[in-house]
């Protein structure tokens, strides 16, 4: 949710600007904007991630989601 909130307020931001507004470690803040870009909520332009506008989706949706693609790429490997 910090990553979200300090992305929301309009700017793009980079990894570090990202860690130091969060006061997470800067490992957290990869990770979850990893996710979150692989979700569609962020966009990263070169060094800069910005938020796309789509909702994020916490819990049992979105792990139902998360699944579902896991085995269509599955399912195209085989």
């Amino acid at each position: 949710q910090a990553v979200i909130g300090e992305l929301g307020r309009g700017r793009a931001m980079t990894l570090g600007e990202l860690t130091a507004a969060t006061k997470l470690h800067r490992k957290r803040v990869e990770t979850i904007v990893r996710s979150l870009h692989v979700d569609g909520v962020v966009a990263r332009d070169t060094d800069r991630y910005s938020l796309t506008g789509e909702p994020w989706q916490e819990g049992v949706e979105r792990i139902a989601r998360v699944i579902a693609m896991r085995e269509a790429e599955l399912a195209q490997m085989q």
